[in-house]
């Protein structure tokens, strides 16, 4: 019964911290991606950035993303004021 406890514990410990890493990974690529938008662009502010796939890495891995979502806020149409956009690409190929 001990054994099962501590086999039980250490799977749960290793899945929580998989599940951190891809994360973190994950956020990482968010960052970068909103970055480079950020610096080729005339944007007020970065934009706001979020890709899918869970898990995160797997999906980086065989280069097949599910979607990426980028908001922009506060965009400054003239005679009409600010505004956000967004766009979302689905089934992106990675090369």
């Amino acid at each position: 019964m001990r054994i099962l406890v501590i086999v039980v514990v250490a799977v749960l410990g290793l899945t929580g911290v998989a599940v951190v890493a891809d994360a973190l990974v994950a956020a990482r690529v968010e960052r970068q991606i909103s970055r480079h938008l950020y610096e080729d662009s005339k944007l007020a502010t970065p934009p706001s950035v979020m890709v899918s796939g869970m898990p995160y890495i797997a999906a980086a891995w065989s280069h097949q993303l599910p979607s990426i979502h980028v908001e922009a806020r506060d965009i400054d149409v003239p005679d009409f004021g600010r505004v956000t956009m967004s766009s979302t690409a689905t089934k992106l190929t990675l090369t």
